[in-house]
């Protein structure tokens, strides 16, 4: 189906999988009394502000009635604001501070304005900042809910819509901004900078291309093959942590898991499945290293080492384990694969929700990339003697997190998923 732009153009945008999200709809922000209208910055005159309350509710009623989820998110602080995620130039300038009791938890400011209160089963999200999406489980939320599409109302006091769509849009959403819904005055120059980032319409002509989507959304399964940290320095003989004694592969264990990765990538390839190559690449002086201070300590670096640097043999994928140019080649800096690097939209723009994953180390890269990968949602398979060290015990403790199988039954699976 088409969408409808402020100027009743059709463009394309599927309303099915799509939430409405309600942000900083509070008193303090929206209210004739609230701190920002009694300080003068509030940016709605009067019937502007009863206009952007009755289109508010119209759009919580319409997508009540199509079935699509409802979400509030509204900024919440402690007396003492110590865990306000706001810019300080923001919180100075407007004089949003804990000494007026701004958005304090408990104050009549902070509460969601009485003309549009969340119902007994919508869904409520707290922030501390500006963005829906900084310090909060909201794109946990949506991809529980199988949401790829949000409209966007309100939020105009702290510019919510305006960091949020910058930040949603780097996630992979697409997203639709009722102007006429949002504490915006309708020539803002906030929603004008927004239009190549959301579509720009109206309440009333987005709810006329909305619709009840009869039928209950099932999530397709895709999946990858997520290689970690297979170059030389890691797993080769004359690599960097065999020389200082930090590799503990023999030679014979080694073989193993450098020919079961051969075996998993040729699989993938006939299946045409993504296949996704991660590795470790730092700067000679390793000021871009985002690893934990006491590893660092740890494994301190001798002199004249030119350790995972771009370019060179050590930074390299093992030989045997060919990049070929439709694969994707992400680095990173520390130690998960998510931490600092692009790869949740990656896998988001493949559609890809489980991974099947290699490499290591088991104990270090492989189970901090678990741990974070799985608060996103992905479900992994971890190959026991295609990780290193092969076999580890390591694997016991993710036990309760990842299925663990063995090449061999990695590849069966593959064989009967055809």
């Amino acid at each position: 189906m088409g969408s409808l732009d402020g100027r009743g153009l059709k463009i394309r945008m599927d309303l099915k999988r799509s939430a409405l999200i309600l942000i900083d709809f509070q008193n303090d922000f929206f209210h004739s009394q609230g701190l920002l209208s009694r300080a003068g910055i509030s940016g709605l005159s009067e019937p502007a502000r009863r206009s952007f309350l009755i289109n508010a509710r119209s759009l919580v009623e319409e997508m009540k009635k199509a079935g699509r989820p409802v979400i509030w998110v509204k900024t919440v602080l402690r007396r003492d604001h110590l865990d306000s995620a706001l810019a300080p130039a923001v919180r100075d300038s407007m004089g949003l501070t804990a000494e007026r009791g701004f958005l304090v938890e408990g104050s009549w400011g902070s509460e969601i304005m009485e003309e549009v209160q969340p119902a007994s089963d919508d869904l409520v999200v707290v922030k501390k900042g500006h963005s829906i999406f900084q310090f909060t489980h909201l794109d946990r939320l949506l991809a529980n809910l199988g949401v790829d599409t949000f409209i966007a109302a309100g939020g105009a006091g702290l510019d919510g819509i305006a960091d949020s769509i910058r930040q949603g849009g780097a996630l992979g959403y697409e997203m639709l901004i009722p102007a006429d819904a949002t504490g915006y005055p309708p020539e803002s120059v906030h929603l004008k900078n927004l239009k190549n980032r959301a579509l720009l319409t109206t309440t009333s002509n987005l709810l006329a291309e909305l619709r009840p989507s009869g039928e209950t959304f099932v999530k397709p399964s895709k999946t990858a093959l997520l290689l970690i940290d297979l170059q030389n320095e890691f797993v080769h003989p004359d690599g960097f942590h065999e020389r200082l004694g930090y590799a503990h592969m023999s030679a014979e264990e080694r073989d193993l898991v450098i020919r079961n990765n051969q075996r998993l990538l040729r699989a993938m390839r006939e299946k045409g499945s993504p296949i996704i190559f991660v590795i470790t690449l730092y700067r000679k002086d390793r000021l871009d290293d985002a690893s934990s201070p006491t590893a660092i300590r740890n494994r301190p670096m001798p002199p004249g080492e030119d350790y995972l640097l771009a370019g060179t043999w050590g930074a390299q994928v093992h030989e045997g384990l060919e990049v070929r140019d439709e694969d994707l080649v992400i680095p990173k800096k520390g130690r998960s694969c998510f931490g600092f690097t692009p790869l949740h939209r990656v896998l988001r723009n493949l559609k890809v929700d489980r991974l099947i994953v290699t490499g290591g180390g088991i104990y270090g890269c492989v189970e901090d990339s678990i741990r974070e990968g799985s608060g996103f949602g992905y479900r992994f398979t971890v190959v026991s003697d295609a990780t290193y060290e092969p076999n580890s015990p390591v694997l016991k403790i993710l036990a309760e997190r990842v299925d663990c199988k063995s090449t061999d039954e990695v590849l069966a699976d593959l064989a009967l998923d055809t």
